[in-house]
């Protein structure tokens, strides 16, 4: 008897628990993951700066559900490319021999691009000198391709560039962009669990913000 009782006391302690657990645990994979992207755009911006040349930084969500890799928006995954110019010039296009590719894809798990308000909870930098990359449908460098599979090509419309002295931007014009924002949000789970990457488009250095 006094085993059933123990067992039925073990189990509702897990029932209780599993929630929070489980939660900790999300809260933990979209901290990883904004800090890898992170990661992934200071080493493009350190390659263009060490290499005199001009990188891209390609983000579409794709199907976490597809066998192969198909562009769906709020798909479950967010698929990174990052690509240099073979001469060290801006490339004349996205889509051609002019550009290599510098790594395999990055693969992100239970992340879309979603637009935070001010009210978010995030105290990061927010105005007109802000580009929201989730908010704009494609960048003036996109769209940007990269071979998936043999269905087909995955066209990145959302594209940053930084050029060969760090300097970022997500549209071709002279000027250059104040902060590129990309704002990430759970597709399952808790969809408060959001996270913001901000990169200065001056010196193409990269800030992470967390609740």
């Amino acid at each position: 008897m006094e085993i059933i009782v123990v067992v039925a006391v073990i189990g509702l302690l897990t029932a209780v628990a599993m929630p929070a657990f489980n939660g900790l645990f999300a809260g933990q994979r979209m901290t990883k993951t904004v800090f890898e992207l992170s990661g992934v755009m200071e080493q493009a911006r350190s390659h263009a700066m060490a290499k005199n040349t001009y990188v891209y930084v390609g983000l579409v969500e794709t199907d976490e559900m597809a066998k192969e890799l198909v562009m769906a928006e709020d798909g479950g995954n967010l698929t990174v490319a990052v690509m240099a110019s073979k001469s060290g010039v801006r490339p004349l296009a996205m889509n051609g021999p002019e550009l290599v590719a510098l790594s395999p894809l990055y693969h992100f798990e239970n992340v879309k691009m979603e637009f935070i308000g001010t009210d978010g909870g995030l105290a990061r930098r927010t105005g007109d000198d802000v580009v929201n990359v989730a908010d704009t449908a494609t960048s003036s460098f996109g769209p940007m391709d990269w071979t998936a599979s043999v269905a087909g090509k995955l066209a990145f419309e959302k594209v940053i560039e930084f050029d060969p002295r760090g300097v970022a931007r997500f549209s071709e014009k002279s000027s250059v962009d104040g902060w590129i924002e990309i704002p990430l949000q759970p597709v399952h789970g808790n969809t408060a669990d959001i996270a913001a990457l901000q990169v200065d488009g001056v010196t193409g250095s990269v800030r992470v913000y967390r609740p």
